[in-house]
């Protein structure tokens, strides 16, 4: 999507302070040469873009081609533009009957300026004089825009651009005064977006975007929660209306959630901050239900999403949270809190394996009409020993109905945190509820090895499993890929043995390997991350309507894959600015024109939508559409989905 900008710069001021203005010269003798196509009156200005070059004719010239091809010979070329091949834009007036050359026809210029066209770079922010944005040119090149679009104000954002370069000093001393008359940025020529949002300068984005119908318009709405600023925005793509939320202390890192919590018939959003504030918003972003916010009492950041569901007998919904961040080598009791529509506590579990990082897994599995919970620690060690548990919690009650400690390869050598949830779902289409489980070992010397295992999601009897040395996992998902009414795991990993490498493999309900595909790794850095290609997202959905499912993996340096099946064949889209390792993307319909729409958000607050024009907006187009599959953050595959 391009976007045509309107001139800042009055066209009586740009034709004395833009350009060159050139002088009255005096009429230097010529022959005739009458056979001109345009008006050639001598009061007759006109607009002209084109080139100038250089015609070996009797001794030589600088003459003017432009872009219909016509031929100009200018009786006042200022000396500077006499540079072969120079792209200039320049208003005059003919002199028609005089020409020295016979070449083309004479004219007067009035006002010229060199143009640059069509060229790339980057956008950059300098704190020179207060500050300001300006333009590097792949080539090197600086410019001082005199008109940047405030969306295009992003520290690092790759454009294309075009415009007039201004015979002005430039304020800052810094580059060439531009004029744009075109700018784009970069990714929307590779993956084109229909629509785009800012959501605020020196904006941090880690959590992924939630996508519902907030006001009940039929239109899609966005949901974003910002670390920095402390805020949560509401993007309205059908009014083009953004509310920002701002909130006390700090901002956030986990995915919120959405639904109807306090029994009103419209959605709330369910926001837990990184210390421990739990937050409930409406939609119009104003009002809060009462009773909230509530401060948990956490000691360390929190990162895992909270979770809407009906875990008690009590009318309506509750919400599920509990986390704490990472701690290498230090056991710290984390603890899980059931909250109700009052903000009530009904019940807290305090768990001593180790700190609860990712977001549990919810699922009816007992069939009574209520959640059961499935969680994973991170490890501790005791200096002998490494532990991860996997367990399922009554929601109602919070007792424990069983654990299960998961096998960590080279479990007294090394330890690594749990990133990615558990999954609960009927994998082999028994109707009895299967959970998928892993683990990752990460030594000193930078190797990994990971586990991932299938429980009956009942009693935790072990029914398949499978190791992989020198592999680190990073994403996990269920989807009927085969079309067999049963479930495939889904998983990625890469290695940095040898040729690092990223890898995608599709397993059965059995864990036998139906297929594996390889990417290539890539590292980035800047002057503060490091950044990888590996896969930190994965989304099954069908974006062209063949009833082949594809696959949508997101990377850290800003890469959109799409992964066609069964050939293993992908695209790439490489949008301006990186991902959260921690984030998705996420479907919806934000036009109402039932085509799928994308939507993903990077590091530094640059929204974009995709439309997916070949794939309808319906439910059996979409098996895993978001981070947590749905909207309340279950990790469960049979969940009630946005979509659905």
């Amino acid at each position: 999507m391009k976007i045509k900008l309107k001139s800042i710069i009055k066209a009586s001021v740009l034709c004395t302070i833009a350009c060159v203005l050139v002088l009255s010269s005096s009429v230097l003798s010529a022959r005739k040469n009458p056979s001109f196509s345009i008006d050639n009156r001598p009061d007759r200005f006109v607009d002209i873009i084109g080139n100038v070059v250089f015609v070996e004719l009797e001794g030589g010239f600088f003459g003017i081609i432009d872009d219909d091809g016509r031929h100009y010979e200018p009786i006042n070329l200022p000396e500077e533009f006499e540079i072969d091949g120079l792209r200039i834009k320049f208003s005059g007036r003919p002199t028609p009957g005089y020409s020295i050359y016979m070449w083309g026809m004479s004219i007067g210029i009035s006002v010229i300026c060199e143009i640059v066209e069509d060229a790339t770079g980057a956008i950059v922010f300098n704190d020179f004089e207060g500050g300001f944005y300006g333009i590097v040119g792949d080539e090197g090149s600086h410019y001082d825009p005199a008109n940047i679009p405030e969306e295009y104000k992003v520290e690092g954002l790759q454009i294309r651009f075009s415009g007039d370069l201004l015979d002005i000093s430039s304020f800052h001393m810094w580059g060439e005064v531009l004029e744009l008359t075109d700018i784009v940025s970069i990714a929307t020529e590779t993956f084109p977006y229909n629509l785009s949002y800012i959501l605020g300068e020196e904006c941090t984005v880690i959590a992924s975007p939630v996508v519902e119908d907030l006001d009940d318009d039929g239109f899609a709405d966005i949901v974003v929660a910002l670390k920095e600023p402390a805020a949560v925005c509401i993007i309205h793509p059908a009014t083009e209306e953004i509310i920002t939320i701002s909130v006390s202390g700090e901002g956030f890192i986990s995915t919120p959630a959405v639904g109807d919590f306090v029994g009103d018939a419209t959605p709330e959003i369910i926001a837990l901050s990184r210390d421990g504030k739990l937050h409930v918003f409406t939609p119009d972003g104003i009002a809060t239900p009462v009773g909230f916010p509530i401060q948990l009492p956490y000691d360390e950041p929190v990162s895992a999403s909270p979770i809407l569901g009906d875990f008690s007998e009590e009318p309506g919904l509750e919400i599920l949270v509990g986390s704490t961040a990472y701690s290498l080598m230090i056991p710290r009791p984390s603890t899980l809190f059931l909250i109700n529509g009052d903000g009530d506590i009904l019940w807290d579990k305090s768990f001593s394996y180790g700190n609860i990082v990712t977001t549990p897994s919810v699922a009816d599995v007992d069939g009574d009409g209520l959640l059961e919970i499935f969680l994973e620690t991170s490890p501790v060690s005791d200096g002998i020993y490494v532990i991860r548990k996997a367990m399922c919690l009554d929601g109602h009650t919070g007792e424990i109905l069983w654990d299960y400690t998961i096998p960590i390869p080279g479990a007294s050598q090394g330890i690594g945190p749990a990133w990615v949830s558990p999954v609960v779902a009927d994998i082999d289409n028994n109707d009895e509820m299967d959970l998928l489980v892993y683990s990752n070992n990460v030594y000193s010397t930078g190797s990994s090895h990971f586990f991932i295992g299938s429980l009956d999601a009942m009693d935790c009897s072990e029914q398949w499993s499978s190791s992989n040395n020198f592999e680190h996992m990073t994403a996990l998902v269920v989807a009927d890929v085969m079309n067999d009414s049963r479930l495939e795991t889904i998983y990625t990993s890469y290695t940095l043995e040898g040729v690092p490498t990223i890898f995608l493999r599709i397993v059965d309900c059995e864990g036998y390997e139906l297929a594996e595909f390889q990417f290539d790794f890539i590292i980035e850095s800047d002057d503060v991350f490091v950044y990888t290609s590996m896969f930190t997202s994965l989304l099954v959905v069908d974006v062209d309507d063949d009833t082949i499912f594809e696959i949508v993996a997101t990377t850290e340096i800003g890469d959109i894959y799409t992964i066609q099946l069964p050939s293993g064949e992908y695209s790439i889209a490489s949008l301006n600015g990186r991902f959260s390792r921690y984030a998705s993307p996420a479907i919806g319909d934000f036009d109402h024109d039932e085509e799928t729409d994308l939507v993903v958000v990077t590091r530094n607050g640059l929204l974009y939508a995709f439309n997916l024009e070949d794939s309808s907006f319906d439910s059996e187009h979409f098996q895993w559409a978001t981070r947590h599959h749905d909207n309340h953050n279950t990790n469960c595959y049979h969940s009630n989905a946005p979509w659905s």
